[in-house]
C-alpha cells in the first residue's frame, strides 16, 4: 500500500498497550498521502522504514486560480500545474 503513496515522514509513537511495567512500546509510523490526497498513518517495521526512507518528498498544497481547486505538488518544482485544468 505504501509503494503507491507519497510519503512525507516517519516518527516513533507509543502504542498505549499495557505491559508488565505499565508502559507501551515505541513503534515506527509513516505519514503519507494516497493518490486521492487523503492523509494517512501506518505502522511500519524498521526494515521497511529503511527501504522507504529514500522516497520521502517535500510537498506543498497549491490553489489553482483558474478552476479554484486545491492540489499538491513537489515543494521545489519550478512551475506546478493543476491536474484538472492543466494551467
Amino acid at each position: 500500500m505504501l509503494e503507491t503513496c507519497t510519503i512525507i515522514g516517519f516518527y516513533k509513537r507509543w502504542n498505549h498497550s499495557k505491559t508488565r511495567n505499565h508502559r507501551g512500546k515505541k513503534y515506527l509510523h509513516a505519514y503519507f498521502y494516497d493518490q486521492n490526497g487523503v492523509f494517512g498513518i501506518k505502522r511500519v517495521s524498521k526494515a521497511q522504514a529503511l527501504l522507504l526512507k529514500h522516497r520521502i518528498k517535500k510537498i506543498k498544497w497549491y490553489y489553482c486560480e483558474h478552476c479554484g481547486s486545491k492540489f499538491m505538488s513537489d515543494k521545489y518544482k519550478a512551475d506546478p500545474q493543476c491536474p484538472k485544468c492543466g494551467k
